[in-house]
């Protein structure tokens, strides 16, 4: 007979049992910025009391099936023989399961009187009392070890002879042979793809692309371990004996030997360990060696280990050995993980960062991936003991899923950023203004990876985000995530993508050539390039709007009459900031017309300078000598384009009137062809430097003038290398410049003094000066 507390403490064990399913969709009141975290709060959650009356678990149900038919026989109806074949058809869980439905059916429960602090206490109180108990039976399991072994050897052997024994080997041992041979000749004909993969690797700097050939070859390594698989499957079938505990061991180590394979497969994509050029991180050689080894002795002890436990429970009588051995195999595995994890802490570190540009989150997370690591390990491995000692049935799946993506999650994203910022550094996308799609692209894929693994561990831990969101924020935000999420990410999508064709469209146009700064003129830009900037600008705001309104949609908020408030305000502003209006319609005509363009030079009446900015209602003009003003649209009334199509410059010489003009006429155009022969100079002349004759006649010499085309903005080049140029062909054919004289005549200047001379000397030069500075000197 069970004494009060026994029952109690039994009692107890029932009420987790019944609980375990409401424990299991916890209502979080926050989650965390890291996923792993987060679900990890929510999961330690599941240990603490919980409210009377929620539904059973699903293992409960299961174990307790055939307890409940038992329940629903009344016992007066049974005779002692039928009571007695009916328990002995039921399992130690299930006579268990019985015999604690039958308790808590005949206790009244005290769950509902003791609440508040006491009753917490209380709870806890009686779940380490199950506990320990628990602890008890695994410590007096240990001498009920090596019966299991015996029984379930005895259940394999099952008296037979030692030559069936040694066929049924040999049948294991052929079965593999054929598993090897087709997967041989599998890869052989993959062989020439193989060698393609390989050499385009080899051949591609962008770490993205060799990710993805990497990516390739670890998918033919998997094809070849699955044919193994498939064939190894139908010569186990046609080459060994149909005896069920034989043929149930030999699937149990092919099934273990497929999964340890395909272990160090994915350890050796993503480690490959002495080929660092196909490794995706900075991790040193024996770095990689060292994970490699402890990830192949993990595998080994996860796959055998487990599956080993799984056969001795399928060939013996599960029992509280069997529990034991599962503990002491998780013990084993967990000890591997912490041991790598902190002799690795290096290489962990390594794997995460990105290059010498590892923002300060990413750096404070490599730092904190070993200890991380460990510690989620350590608590996975508390939470399954925990819930295995309380009868609390956790899928497996669900920490190995998370251990996975502890480790991968943070590689790949890694892995996605280094790919990023190696097409900025070396694959040119610096010097283009637009940047390229697949850095976007990258973006996005990163963060739809966090938010793919969060769903994706809420899932195998079955938390349910909806009623999370719903006991934290309300339903209507919880109903409004997904829309809201969906419309920025397309939002950010449509944003970036209008970006970078814009900018590539403006980078692209060739026309953005200006002059040289303290000159007049410049080519400008195109009219795409000065449109685009404001087209951009109209659909990034455009977008916005738009996504503010969804979301304020999304979340309830009626936006008709935002909209009809909206058009309001737009007539309001419209009557009382007419000049504001004026200015931004005027600006459209003008850019309708094409009247100018970044870039080039106008003036405006008051003020001139090379257009540099335009906005909505006003447009920046930058003068040759440096300074810049704003010009309102609504304040132009006349605008001169001096950077449009081409312009004329005209050049005068003066020189002695006994040249020969004609002489001069062929020096300038042997001068116009050689310039126009310059690969420098030539493409900015449309018509070539020419003699236009004598323009005028002075006092003291001949004005030659000459003229040239050229393109806006490149005419003072082209002046500067005309003069040069015609200064040493005069020189070369004995031509000189005129100097400016005037010759004064004296009567009887023969009997001039000294004194004299010198005051009509003095005379002579200032008719030379202009009249201010005459004036001037005399003053």
């Amino acid at each position: 007979m069970l004494g009060a507390h026994g029952r109690k403490a039994m009692a107890m064990d029932l009420g987790m049992q019944d609980k375990a399913q409401d424990w299991r969709s916890g209502h979080p009141r926050s989650l965390p910025l890291l996923p792993f975290l987060g679900l990890l709060a929510l999961l330690l959650l599941q240990l603490l009391p919980t409210p009377a009356g929620a539904q059973p678990a699903a293992g409960h149900e299961a174990d307790s099936a055939t307890a409940a038919a038992a329940l629903e026989t009344p016992a007066g109806d049974l005779s002692p023989a039928a009571a007695a074949a009916l328990v002995a058809r039921l399992s130690d869980q299930e006579v268990r399961s019985l015999l604690l439905d039958r308790l808590a059916a005949a206790t009244p429960s005290t769950d509902e009187a003791s609440g508040g602090t006491a009753g917490m206490i209380g709870s806890l109180t009686d779940r380490s009392t199950v506990v320990r108990e628990r602890l008890g039976e695994l410590l007096a399991a240990v001498d009920d070890v090596p019966r299991a072994f015996a029984t379930a050897w005895q259940r394999l052997h099952d008296g037979r002879s030692a030559s069936a024994l040694a066929m049924a080997v040999a049948g294991c041992a052929l079965t593999i042979i054929v598993a090897l041979f087709a997967e041989a000749l599998v890869r052989r004909r993959l062989a020439a793809t193989r060698a393609r993969l390989v050499a385009s690797e080899a051949e591609t700097q962008d770490l993205l692309t060799r990710s993805l050939h990497l990516v390739g070859l670890l998918a033919l390594d998997l094809l070849g371990l699955l044919v193994f698989a498939l064939a190894a499957l139908l010569a186990l079938l046609a080459f060994t004996e149909s005896h069920g505990p034989t043929r149930a061991t030999a699937f149990g180590v092919l099934g273990a030997l497929v999964a340890f394979r395909a272990v160090v497969m994915a350890s050796h994509f993503l480690l490959n360990p002495g080929h660092k050029r196909h490794r995706m991180n900075d991790m040193s050689d024996g770095d990689a060696a060292f994970l490699h080894r402890w990830m192949k002795i993990i595998a080994a002890i996860g796959t055998f280990g487990f599956v080993g436990c799984a056969l001795l429970a399928l060939l013996g009588d599960p029992g509280a050995e069997h529990d034991l051995l599962l503990q002491t195999t998780g013990l084993a595995l967990v000890s591997s993980v912490i041991y790598a994890a902190i002799r690795g802490r290096q290489a962990l570190t390594s794997a995460i960062l990105v290059f010498d540009v590892s923002s300060p989150v990413r750096r404070v997370m490599a730092r904190l991936t070993p200890t991380l690591t460990v510690v989620t390990v350590v608590l996975i491995f508390l939470l399954y003991t925990v819930s295995s000692l309380l009868d609390v049935m956790l899928a497996p799946i669900a920490g190995l899923v998370t251990i996975a993506m502890l480790v991968l999650v943070p590689y790949v994203d890694a892995v996605l950023e280094r790919s990023a910022v190696y097409r900025r550094r070396y694959g040119g996308e610096a010097a283009d203004a637009g940047g390229t799609v697949a850095t976007v692209l990258i973006r996005a894929a990163r963060l739809l990876l966090w938010i793919a693994s969060f769903l994706v561990l809420a899932e195998v831990w079955s938390v349910d985000l909806r009623a999370a969101a719903t006991a934290g924020v309300g339903d209507r935000i919880s109903d409004a995530l997904v829309d809201i999420g969906f419309a920025w990410f397309a939002a950010y999508l449509g944003w970036e993508f209008a970006r970078i064709a814009i900018d590539r469209r403006i980078s692209s146009e060739t026309g953005a050539a200006s002059a040289e700064h303290g000159d007049m003129g410049g080519t400008g830009a195109s009219r795409l390039a000065t449109l685009l900037p404001l087209v951009k600008r109209a659909i990034q705001i455009t977008i916005g709007v738009i996504t503010v309104m969804i979301t304020l949609s999304a979340l309830g908020v009626d936006i008709g009459p935002l909209l009809a408030g909206a058009g309001v305000v737009g007539i309001a502003v419209g009557f009382g900031a007419q000049t504001l209006v004026r200015d931004v319609v005027s600006g459209a005509f003008f850019l309708l017309d094409d009247a100018f363009r970044v870039g080039e030079y106008v003036d405006v009446g008051s003020v001139k300078g090379t257009v540099e900015k335009i906005s909505v209602r006003s447009f920046r003009l930058r003068h040759h000598r440096g300074p810049l003003h704003t010009v309102p649209f609504g304040e132009i009334r006349q605008l001169t384009n001096f950077s449009r199509d081409w312009v004329i410059m005209k050049l005068e010489f003066r020189v002695p009137f006994d040249t020969d003009p004609d002489r001069v006429r062929k020096i300038f155009k042997q001068i116009g062809q050689d310039l126009l022969a310059n690969p420098d100079l030539g493409p900015d002349f449309i018509e070539p430097f020419k003699s236009q004759g004598v323009f005028t006649l002075d006092d003291s010499a001949l004005v030659i003038r000459g003229k040239f085309m050229a393109k806006p903005g490149k005419q003072f080049v082209a002046r500067r290398e005309i003069y040069n140029a015609v200064q040493r062909a005069f020189a070369a054919a004995g031509i000189r410049f005129a100097d400016r004289r005037v010759t004064v005549q004296v009567a009887d200047s023969e009997g001039m003094t000294a004194d004299e001379r010198q005051r009509v000397a003095q005379a002579a030069a200032s008719a030379l000066q202009p009249p201010a500075a005459a004036a001037a000197s005399s003053s």
